[in-house]
């Protein structure tokens, strides 16, 4: 493959999957719709499943309203990066500090 070649869809899903840094997929409304195994593994518990949960829900308490501002700016299409940091609620019921 060359340079200049773009990555098939099942190589980015690939990468996704294998990729070590937790990672979400979306929907507009916050709704996990995949998650890759690191996320799993960070945060998927037997009492609350990952895929169909809400980004809100998987954040602690104290952090929800600053998410769900951010995940409506997404919505909205703001320009610009929109990052943040939050403390995640893993599934082992400790916290994690993610950005």
């Amino acid at each position: 493959m060359s340079a200049d070649t773009p990555l098939s869809k099942r190589a980015w899903q690939k990468l996704f999957e294998t990729g070590l840094e937790p990672q979400l997929v979306t929907d507009p409304g916050g709704r996990v719709l995949a998650a890759n195994q690191a996320a799993v593994r960070l945060l998927d518990s037997s009492d609350c499943p990952l895929i169909g949960s809400s980004v809100a829900d998987l954040v602690e308490e104290s952090e929800r309203s600053r998410i769900v501002g951010l995940l409506r700016r997404v919505r909205e299409g703001s320009p610009g990066p929109l990052e943040s940091e939050a403390d995640l609620r893993a599934g082992r019921g400790d916290s994690t500090r993610v950005s």
